[in-house]
């Protein structure tokens, strides 16, 4: 496959199932954890992300008992938390989406 083929088939499949992976597991036999350690968890982010103290503290400035703060992330939890890690939100956030196509799934719903 060509590096423009590939292309078109990853819009193709992000267009259609919200999430390239979607159709790369049901059209392809692609482990969709497999990809997570061979793709998310493999990306240089201590490279590109570094600790956030100004995001930390207006996170930490939301009263806890009227709100509760959430991430989503349409990538695996391990992805999301790496960030959380790397950003120094700790505390900050919690919950999460657990598969990588739970928002994608809940989302097209809305459509």
């Amino acid at each position: 496959m060509t590096p423009g083929d590939a292309f078109t088939l990853h819009q193709h499949y992000y267009r259609d199932y919200g999430l390239a992976l979607e159709g790369l597991a049901r059209f392809h036999k692609i482990d969709p954890m497999e990809f997570n350690r061979e793709v998310d968890d493999a990306l240089p982010l201590d490279d590109i992300l570094s600790p956030d103290p100004e995001l930390r503290k207006l996170l930490e400035s939301f009263d806890k008992t009227k709100v509760k703060l959430w991430l989503f992330t349409n990538a695996h939890i391990t992805h999301g938390m790496r960030v959380v890690r790397l950003l120094d939100l700790g505390e900050s956030t919690t919950g999460g989406a657990s598969y990588i196509c739970s928002l994608t799934i809940y989302s097209r719903r809305l459509l």
